[in-house]
């Protein structure tokens, strides 16, 4: 799981990625609240109207290796 906040165009802030294999829906519900509140604070947005549409779930984005997910890899 990682975040990106770009305003317009431009990319502002990026958070790494980490990996969320086994985390609750709750304890990634707490975290995306956080990486929003965090957001809004520190470059003065209002981000909770728009985050749902920009959320996406998929193990195949997931960047972080080594992964149960992606054995393979």
């Amino acid at each position: 799981m990682s975040a990106e906040l770009w305003l317009g165009q431009k990319p502002v802030c990026r958070l790494e990625p980490i990996h969320c294999f086994g985390l609750t829906a709750g304890k990634i519900r707490a975290y995306t609240d956080q990486v929003l509140q965090a957001f809004a604070k520190q470059y003065s947005v209002s981000l909770y109207q728009y985050y749902k549409d920009r959320f996406e779930i998929s193990s195949s984005y997931c960047p972080v290796r080594p992964c149960p997910l992606h054995p393979e890899s």
